[in-house]
C-alpha cells in the first residue's frame, strides 16, 4: 500500500511543548501587565463612583421608572385601540388609567398638565370605542339574521323538512370584525341581497302548506334586512371614524407627554454626561497604551498560529473534498510541529485506505444492480418478468386511490404454438412486448404474468382512463400478423393478432383494495371476455365474481 511521507518538505518540526513555551510566557505577560493597570483603572473608576453616586442616583431611578411606564404606556393604549377582543381592551383600558393617575407622572409641573390632558382623552376614547362595538354588535347581529333566514328559506325550497330547517337557525357567522373597512361588508350585503331576490321566487315556493308559509316568512325577513342592515353599517362607519380619529389624538397627546420627558431628562444627563467625559479623557491615555499592548500580543500569537495550525486547514478543506467526491486529497505543506506532521502523514494513510474501500464497495453495488435488473426482466419480450411482480406486491401493502389492474391474454395462442411451432409463438411473443411499449407511458411496467398473459398495474388513472388505455393495446396488436409475425404500419395486418384484456379498478380510497383482489379481479373480467367471444375488453363487476367455471375455481391458488 502506498504510504505517505512529510520528511521530504525541508522544514525543520520541532515538538509543541518547545513551541508553546514562547507562547505562554508572551500570555502571562499581558496577563500580568493587564491586571496591574486593571488595579489601577479600578481604582479610580471607584472613586469617580462614589462621587457621582449620591448625586444621580434619584435622578436615574426617577428616569427609569418614567421610561418603563411611557414604555408600557404606548403599549397599552395600542391594546386598547386595537384590541379585537372586548375583555383585553377594558384590561388595557384600566391598567391605561393606573400609570396615568401614578404620582411618578407629577414631579414636573410641564408633564402634569398633558397627563392631566391624556386621562380625559382616554375616557372619550373608552366611551366612543363602546359606541362603536354596540353598533358593531348590530350589525353583525344582521347579517347573522341575513344568513339565518337565506339558508332556512333555501332548505325549506330544497325541501328539508322543519326539524332539519331548524338546524340551519343555529348558524352563526361573525361577519364585521374590529375596526373593519365597510366597503367589502357592503359588497357582502349586496350579494346577500341579490341571493335573497333570486331565492324569494314563485318559482322557488314549496307547493306544501306549511312549508310554504314558513318559506314566506323568511322571504318577508328577506325583504327588509338590506335596508336596516345598511343603516346599521352607516351608523357603525361613522362611529368607527369618530373613534380611530379621537384615538389618534389620544396617541398624539401620548408622544407628546413622552417628548416632554425626554427633553426633561435629557437636560438632567448633560451636566452629568459632562463629568463623565472628563474623567474618561484621563482614562483613555491609560486605556490606549493597554489596548495597544493587547493587541499587539495577540497578533503575534494569531501570526505564530497561523503558521502553525496552516497545514491542518489545508488538509481540512482536502478531507471535505474527498468526502464529496471520493478523490483523494493532497499532501499539505509541513508544519513546524512534529505532531501535526504525524497526524496528517495518519489521516492521508487513512484516506488511502477508505478510498480503496469506497471503490470495492461501488462495484460490488453495480454489479448487484445489474444482476437484480436482470433477474426481473423477461427475456424474451423484454418486459418485467413474474418475479418483478412478486416483489412488486410484497412490498404493497395496500394500492392508493385511482389505481387499476390489466390483465391482457393472447387469444388462440396455444394453437399458434401447436400448428407454427414454438419458435414462431416466440416471435409473435417478441412483436406483442415491442407494440405494447409503444401503447403506455415511460414510467408504466408491463410483466408478463404467465406464458401469454400479462398484467398492467396503473395508479393515478380513471376507470375511464383505464379502459382507454386497455382498448389502445387491444387495437395496437391488430397490427401483429399471426401468418408471418410481422407489424403493419399502414393498420390492421392480414390474419391479425387478437388480445382479450380483463380491468379491475380501485377508484376511491387508499387500501380499499390490495393488488391481488384486484388481479384477481381482473382475471375474472378477462375470463369474462373470452367467453364473450374474444377480442374485447370488459371491466369488472360484482357478478362475475358469482360467474362459476373451472377457470374462476382455481383462480384462488394460481396467485398463490
Amino acid at each position: 500500500m502506498e504510504s505517505f511521507s512529510i520528511t521530504s518538505t525541508g522544514k525543520k518540526a520541532v515538538p509543541i511543548r518547545r513551541m508553546l513555551l514562547p507562547v505562554m510566557a508572551a500570555i502571562l505577560l499581558v496577563m500580568f501587565g493587564s491586571l496591574a493597570l486593571g488595579v489601577n483603572m479600578s481604582g479610580r473608576i471607584q472613586a469617580f463612583a462614589y462621587e457621582l453616586e449620591e448625586q444621580t442616583l434619584k435622578d436615574i431611578m426617577l428616569a427609569q421608572r418614567n421610561s418603563t411606564n411611557l414604555h408600557y404606556l404606548s403599549k397599552s393604549l395600542q391594546d386598547f385601540v386595537y384590541a379585537s377582543v372586548t375583555q383585553r381592551a377594558r384590561t388595557a383600558y384600566i391598567y391605561t388609567w393606573g400609570l396615568l393617575t401614578e404620582t411618578v407622572f407629577e414631579q414636573h409641573d410641564e408633564a402634569k398638565i398633558l397627563t392631566e390632558r391624556l386621562i380625559e382623552s382616554l375616557q372619550r376614547t373608552w366611551t366612543l370605542r363602546q359606541d362603536y362595538e354596540s353598533g358593531r354588535d348590530g350589525v353583525n347581529a344582521g347579517f347573522n339574521a341575513f344568513h339565518r333566514d337565506l339558508l332556512a328559506a333555501a332548505g325549506v325550497a330544497a325541501g328539508l323538512p322543519g326539524s332539519s330547517a331548524r338546524i340551519l337557525n343555529d348558524f352563526r357567522l361573525p361577519i364585521v370584525q374590529h375596526l373593519d373597512d365597510e366597503a367589502p361588508h357592503r359588497r357582502h350585503l349586496e350579494l346577500l341581497g341579490r341571493a335573497a331576490r333570486e331565492l324569494c321566487t314563485s318559482a322557488h315556493a314549496p307547493l306544501q302548506s306549511q312549508e310554504r308559509t314558513a318559506f314566506l316568512e323568511y322571504c318577508a325577513n328577506l325583504g327588509e334586512l338590506p335596508q336596516s342592515l345598511s343603516a346599521k353599517l352607516d351608523a357603525l362607519a361613522a362611529s368607527r371614524t369618530a373613534f380611530l380619529a379621537q384615538a389618534d389624538a389620544m396617541n398624539e397627546d401620548a408622544r407628546n407627554l413622552s417628548h416632554v420627558y425626554a427633553k426633561l431628562e435629557t437636560s438632567d444627563r448633560m451636566g452629568l454626561i459632562g463629568q463623565i467625559t472628563q474623567f474618561n479623557d484621563r482614562l483613555f491615555r491609560s486605556f490606549s497604551l493597554a489596548l495597544f499592548i493587547t493587541l499587539a500580543t495577540a497578533a503575534a500569537i494569531a501570526i505564530t498560529s497561523y503558521l502553525v495550525l496552516r497545514p491542518l486547514g489545508e488538509l481540512r478543506e482536502e478531507m471535505r473534498r474527498f468526502l464529496d467526491t471520493n478523490k483523494l486529497p493532497k499532501m499539505p505543506a509541513g508544519s513546524y510541529i512534529a505532531e501535526i506532521n504525524d497526524v496528517i502523514e495518519w489521516l492521508m494513510h487513512f484516506c488511502k485506505m477508505l478510498h480503496q474501500k469506497r471503490a470495492s464497495l461501488n462495484l460490488l453495488a453495480t454489479q448487484y444492480d445489474e444482476l437484480l435488473n436482470e433477474s426481473h426482466k423477461d427475456p424474451l419480450t423484454g418486459l418485467a418478468n413474474r418475479r418483478a411482480f412478486e416483489a412488486i406486491v410484497e412490498k404493497t401493502r395496500g394500492v392508493p386511490g385511482n389505481s387499476a389492474v390489466i390483465m391482457i391474454d393472447l387469444d388462440h395462442f396455444k394453437r399458434v404454438n401447436d400448428t407454427r411451432g414454438h419458435l414462431f409463438g416466440d416471435q409473435i411473443l417478441k412483436r406483442f412486448g415491442e407494440q405494447i411499449r409503444t401503447c403506455i407511458a415511460q414510467n408504466d411496467v408491463v410483466y408478463r404474468y404467465g406464458g401469454e398473459e400479462f398484467c398492467m398495474v396503473l395508479t393515478g388513472v380513471t376507470a375511464r382512463t383505464a379502459y382507454n388505455v386497455a382498448e389502445r393495446i387491444r387495437h395496437r396488436m391488430r397490427r401483429i400478423s399471426l401468418a408471418d409475425a410481422s407489424v403493419s404500419e399502414k393498420g390492421e395486418a392480414p390474419q391479425p393478432l387478437s388480445v382479450s384484456i380483463g380491468i379491475s379498478s380501485s377508484t376511491k380510497h387508499w387500501a380499499e383494495k390490495d393488488i391481488l383482489t384486484l388481479v384477481r379481479e381482473a382475471d375474472l373480467a378477462l375470463y369474462r371476455a373470452k367467453c364473450l367471444g374474444r377480442n374485447l375488453t370488459v371491466r369488472y363487476e360484482e357478478e362475475h365474481a358469482k360467474t362459476v367455471s373451472p377457470f374462476a375455481d382455481t383462480m384462488e391458488s394460481k396467485h398463490v
